[in-house]
C-alpha cells in the first residue's frame, strides 16, 4: 500500500514539475519582432459630431495590435481625442479644421511579441460630408534653385477650381523644413536643402468645408538629372480588400542607368512588397473611391522623380436598406426603368460617398432613419458609380404618378424634391417631390436634395452626343481649331447646361492659354458646347468629345506654311493734323516662298487685320488693305499695327499716325501806311510746304488793331487759311484812323510768332 502511494504521489509531482515548464516556456526570454505595417489615413467628420477612426495595420501571422498612443501632429487647436480603444480613436471638433494625429500601434502581448508601427491620420472636419481630397500634386526640383514657389491656384486647375478656397497658415514638410506659406495668393515656398523626395502637407478652405491636399517633391542634386517618370491611371476597377500587384514599368526612364523605385506612398491603403529593379508593389484597399498612390524613384546620380497612378477601388453597395430599388414601366419607352432606393447615412458612409448632410423624415413622410442629401454635382457623380444617371423629369413624373405615395408604397422619403438631371439654367437644375399636390420647382445646383438614380441598362436611353464637328472662320494654315459638339438629352431635347469633356487624342495640343489636354464646356439652351483648340506640335490631331459612354471625334489638320518670310509694305507714317484732311494709304504684302522666288500676294489670299489706337483715328478696309484716316479737330496722334496672314504665316508693321509739327514765320511786307501789309508762312519742320488750306489763328494785344477790317482778340481770333504755297497774305489797319504799332500774334498747329507793324495815318 504504502508502494502505491509512494508511485502515485511521484507521478503528481513529476506532472506538475512537466507543467510548470511548459508554463515557462510558453513566455520567451526575448519577445519575438514582429513587423508591423500602418495605413495612412484621410478622413472626413462632421462639425461638432464624435467621429470614430479606425486604425487599419497588417501583421506578421495574427498578432493582435492595439494602439498605444495618438499624438497631435502640427498645429491641432481645437482638435479633441477621445476614447481611444483597441485600433480605434474618436476626434471632436467645433469649427472646420484639419485635424491631424500620429498613432502608434503595439502588440498586445508585449510579452511575447516586440513590434511599433506609426502613421498618420488627417481628418477633415467640415459643415458637409462631401469629398475632402485634393488632387495629389507632383513636382521636381534641385539644388541649384534657391527655392520652389508652389502656387496652388495654377497646380491644381484644371482639375479643382480654388475660387473661394483660402489655403490654411499649417501647411508642413516631412523633412521639417520651414515653409513659407502665403494665404493672400494660396502659394508655398519650399527652400531645398539636401536631395531627396519630400512630401508636403496642406489644407484649403472655403468656410463650409475643408480640404485635404499632398504635394510630393523630388529635389535632386543637379538640374535635368531627375529620372524621368509618367503619372498615369490604372485601367482597372478593383475590389474592396483584395490585393493586386500593380506594375509601373513603362512610366519610370532615365537617361543614364535604371533608377530604383524607393517608396510607393497611399492614403487609406496598404502598400506591401515594392519590388526596387521591377518597379511592382502591391496595393489593397477597405475604402471604395479614388485613391492616388505616389510613387518615388531614385538613380544612381543623386537623382529623384515622383509620379502618380491613379487607382479606382469599387464601391459595396451591399448593405440592406428598410427601402428598396423600385422598378416601373417607361409609358414612353414601354420598358421597365429601375430607380435605386435613396442612400442611408449607414450605406453612404460604407461605400466613402461623398454627401452633405443626413436628414431624419418626419413620420408623416419618411423612414425614421438618417437619409443623406446631396448637391447635384455631388448626386451625378455618385449616380455615375452606380452604373445610372440621374434620372429626367419626365421619368420622375412617371414615377410619382405611378406610385402615388412612395412612403407608404415603398418607405421611401418623400421629406425633401429628388433632384432630376435636366438643368434650366447654369446654376439650377429641376427638382421634384415625390409626394402628391405639390409643385416640381427648381433649386440651386448647390443645395442639398434626396437622390435616386435610374440604372443604364439595354431600356434606359443615355445621353448622346449627335454631332462632332470643325465650327470656325480660321484658315486651314492657322494653328487654332473651333470645335462644336451637340448633345441631346435621353428623351431627344436638347440637352442644356450639361458639361462636356473634350480631350485631345494624340496630344498634339491642347486647350486654353496653359493648353491643358482635357477641357470641359457648358451646353447652351441648344445642346451646342464649343471649344478652341490650338496645334503646339505636329499637324493632325482628333478632338475627343464625350458624355458619360457617348463618344464623338472629330479630326482636324493644320497645313504647313507656304512662305519663308511675309513682309507688310505701305506708309510707316501718316500726318494726321485736322488740317491735313483724310488721307487712304494702300498696303500690301510680299511673300518669300521656300524656292526663293516672292513677289506681291494678291488681296484674296490675305487675311488683313489692323489695331488702330485711338479706334476713331483712322478705319481699315480688311478686304482691300486700304487704310484711312480720320483727323480729329483736337489735332489727336496715335498709331496703328497692320497685320497680314498669307499661306500659314503672318506679318505685320507699325504705322505712325502723327500731327506732323509746323514752323510758322511772320513778316512785314509793308508798313508807315495807314493799311500795312503782313505775311505769314507755314512749313512743316523739315521745311517742307504742306500745301493750301492749312489753318492759322491771327489776333492783336490791341483792341484798335484790325486784321482784315476785322477786331480780333485772342479770344475770337481770326482764321484765315494758306494758299498752295503755305503763305497767308493780310491787311492791318487801325479802327480809330490814329498812327500807332499793332502787335500781331499768330498761331498754326504747335507753332506761334509775333510781329509788329506800324501804322501812319
Amino acid at each position: 500500500m504504502k508502494k502505491y502511494l509512494f508511485s502515485l504521489c511521484m507521478i503528481l509531482f513529476l506532472t506538475s514539475c512537466k507543467k510548470g515548464e511548459q508554463l515557462e516556456n510558453d513566455i520567451p526570454l526575448v519577445p519575438r519582432e514582429v513587423e508591423i505595417s500602418l495605413e495612412s489615413l484621410q478622413q472626413k467628420a462632421l462639425i461638432g459630431v464624435e467621429q470614430q477612426v479606425t486604425i487599419k495595420a497588417s501583421v506578421q501571422g495574427s498578432v493582435p495590435l492595439k494602439l498605444t498612443s495618438v499624438t497631435p501632429s502640427g498645429p491641432v487647436k481645437g482638435c479633441k481625442v477621445s476614447k481611444m480603444q483597441g485600433m480605434t480613436f474618436s476626434v471632436y471638433a467645433d469649427d472646420i479644421r484639419e485635424c491631424r494625429f500620429e498613432s502608434t500601434v503595439e502588440p498586445v502581448d508585449s510579452l511575447r511579441y516586440k513590434g511599433q508601427a506609426k502613421a498618420m491620420s488627417r481628418i477633415a472636419v467640415s459643415e458637409t460630408a462631401s469629398n475632402y481630397a485634393l488632387p495629389n500634386l507632383s513636382i521636381t526640383g534641385d539644388l541649384s534653385q534657391s527655392e520652389i514657389v508652389i502656387n496652388l491656384n495654377d497646380e491644381l486647375k484644371p482639375q479643382f477650381d480654388t475660387s473661394g478656397y483660402t489655403l490654411d497658415e499649417n501647411a508642413t514638410a516631412s523633412d521639417r523644413s520651414w515653409l513659407d506659406v502665403n494665404t493672400l495668393s494660396n502659394s508655398i515656398t519650399y527652400t531645398p536643402s539636401a536631395s531627396g523626395a519630400v512630401q508636403i502637407m496642406y489644407s484649403m478652405s472655403n468656410g463650409t468645408e475643408i480640404k485635404l491636399g499632398t504635394i510630393y517633391l523630388a529635389i535632386s542634386d543637379q538640374p535635368n538629372s531627375n529620372p524621368m517618370v509618367d503619372s498615369f491611371d490604372y485601367d482597372k476597377l478593383l475590389k474592396k480588400n483584395t490585393e493586386y500587384k500593380i506594375e509601373l514599368d513603362g512610366h519610370i526612364t532615365d537617361n543614364e542607368k535604371a533608377p530604383k523605385l524607393v517608396d510607393v506612398i497611399a492614403y487609406n491603403a496598404n502598400i506591401s512588397n515594392i519590388s526596387a529593379d521591377n518597379y511592382t508593389f502591391d496595393f489593397k484597399s477597405s475604402t471604395p473611391g479614388r485613391h492616388e498612390v505616389a510613387f518615388i524613384v531614385e538613380d544612381e546620380q543623386g537623382g529623384y522623380g515622383v509620379g502618380q497612378v491613379v487607382i479606382n477601388v469599387e464601391p459595396e453597395f451591399d448593405i440592406i436598406q428598410d427601402w428598396s430599388d423600385i422598378t416601373i414601366t417607361d409609358p414612353e419607352s414601354k420598358e421597365d426603368i429601375t430607380f435605386t432606393a435613396p442612400l442611408s447615412k449607414e450605406v453612404a458612409d460604407y461605400a466613402n460617398v461623398a454627401y452633405q448632410s443626413a436628414i431624419i423624415s418626419s413620420p408623416s413622410y419618411g423612414p425614421s432613419k438618417p437619409v443623406v442629401t446631396m448637391d447635384w454635382h455631388q448626386a451625378q457623380s455618385y449616380c455615375s458609380t452606380r452604373k445610372g444617371r440621374l434620372p429626367t423629369l419626365r421619368e420622375l413624373e412617371v414615377l410619382k404618378s405611378r406610385e402615388d405615395d412612395v412612403f407608404k408604397l415603398d418607405n421611401w422619403p418623400e421629406e425633401l424634391p429628388f433632384w432630376s438631371v435636366i438643368k434650366d439654367s447654369k446654376d439650377s437644375a429641376n427638382v421634384i417631390l415625390l409626394r402628391n399636390g405639390t409643385e416640381d420647382p427648381s433649386a440651386d445646383i448647390k443645395s442639398e436634395e434626396l437622390v435616386t438614380c435610374v440604372y443604364l441598362d439595354e431600356n434606359v436611353r443615355d445621353f448622346e452626343i449627335t454631332k462632332s464637328e470643325r465650327d470656325d472662320d480660321f484658315s486651314d494654315y492657322d494653328k487654332q481649331r473651333g470645335i462644336t459638339t451637340t448633345l441631346k438629352d435621353p428623351d431627344g431635347n436638347d440637352a442644356a447646361f450639361q458639361d462636356v469633356k473634350f480631350w485631345s487624342y494624340k496630344e498634339q495640343g491642347g486647350f486654353g492659354d496653359d493648353h491643358f489636354n482635357e477641357t470641359t464646356a457648358m451646353t447652351a439652351k441648344d445642346g451646342l458646347a464649343s471649344v478652341t483648340y490650338e496645334f503646339t506640335t505636329g499637324e493632325d490631331d482628333i478632338v475627343m468629345s464625350g458624355y458619360n459612354d457617348s463618344v464623338a471625334l472629330t479630326q482636324i489638320n493644320v497645313k504647313p506654311p507656304e512662305y519663308q518670310s511675309l513682309s507688310v509694305r505701305g506708309a510707316r507714317s501718316i500726318n494726321v493734323g485736322f488740317d491735313d484732311g483724310s488721307v487712304s494709304e494702300t498696303y500690301t504684302l510680299y511673300g518669300v516662298k521656300f524656292d526663293g522666288f516672292g513677289g506681291i500676294i494678291e488681296n484674296s489670299l490675305i487675311r488683313w487685320s489692323a489695331d488702330i489706337r485711338p479706334e476713331r483715328l483712322a478705319d481699315f478696309d480688311k478686304n482691300t488693305g486700304v487704310l484711312t484716316t480720320n483727323p480729329q479737330w483736337d489735332n489727336t496722334d496715335g498709331s496703328a499695327t497692320i497685320t497680314g496672314c498669307s499661306g500659314g504665316v503672318c506679318a505685320k508693321t507699325d504705322v505712325f499716325l502723327q500731327v506732323a509739327p509746323y514752323a510758322l514765320s511772320l513778316d512785314v511786307i509793308s508798313d508807315n501806311k495807314s493799311t500795312a501789309t503782313m505775311k505769314a508762312t507755314i512749313r512743316y519742320v523739315d521745311g517742307n510746304n504742306p500745301g493750301g488750306d492749312r489753318l492759322g489763328l491771327f489776333w492783336s494785344s490791341d483792341s484798335k488793331c484790325y486784321i482784315n477790317g476785322t477786331l480780333t482778340q485772342e479770344v475770337n481770333p481770326k482764321n484765315l487759311y494758306t494758299d498752295n504755297n503755305g503763305i497767308i497774305n493780310f491787311e492791318i489797319t487801325r479802327s480809330d484812323k490814329s498812327s500807332g504799332d499793332c502787335v500781331i500774334h499768330a498761331e498754326a498747329r504747335n507753332a506761334d510768332a509775333v510781329e509788329t507793324v506800324h501804322i501812319k495815318n
